[in-house]
């Protein structure tokens, strides 16, 4: 969490290149740190549009 928190662009490229879904990302986040689940979801959306799964549009 704390990684998220202090460098959020690269651990969502991190998320993004170590082939981790993003939606398992999001759950996790959504029960442990909804704050974060936010700028993750932001982030995603603003790096890769396109790869966005419809669920975590509707999260948005």
């Amino acid at each position: 969490m704390l990684v998220l928190e202090s460098c959020p662009s690269q651990t969502i490229e991190l998320f993004l290149s170590g082939n981790i879904p993003a939606d398992m990302v999001n759950s996790y986040l959504k029960q442990h740190s909804p704050n974060m689940q936010a700028r993750y979801l932001e982030l995603m959306l603003a790096m890769n549009e396109n790869a966005i799964s419809g669920n975590l549009q509707n999260e948005m």
